[in-house]
């Protein structure tokens, strides 16, 4: 299965605005998850990666990036579609990098699991 098939890239700038302008909120340990949910067209995940301003290194921002949707993938990979339309945004924290890809996929699933079937 590719990463394509789980997840891809929110790019329109609207749909972004949207976002985080009205969009729900999930938090856990490293993470903020911003969302918004359409029931009215087909199911799929569509998703950014935010990186804190703090971090300063492009090199820093691209591992952090990295890990996360390695870690998004290991989670998701198995749960097949989601119940709705999701456009999430995804906030993660530096000290998110520094846990074991297992910690971040579970991280992960736990915030997800309400849109998944079981």
């Amino acid at each position: 299965m590719k990463q394509k098939e789980v997840f891809t890239s929110l790019k329109s700038k609207k749909a972004l605005q949207e976002l985080f302008t009205t969009g729900e909120k999930r938090f856990s340990q490293n993470l903020l998850l911003r969302y918004l949910l359409y029931p009215h067209c087909d199911p799929e995940l569509k998703i950014v990666i935010a990186i804190p301003r703090d971090i300063k290194k492009a090199v820093e921002r691209n591992r952090l990036k990295r890990v996360t949707r390695a870690a998004l993938f290991e989670a998701l990979r198995l749960k097949g579609k989601p119940q709705v339309c999701i456009h999430a945004a995804l906030h993660v924290k530096k000290s998110f990098a520094d846990k074991t890809l297992a910690e971040r996929s579970r991280e992960l699933a736990r915030l997800f699991d309400p849109f998944y079937e079981k």
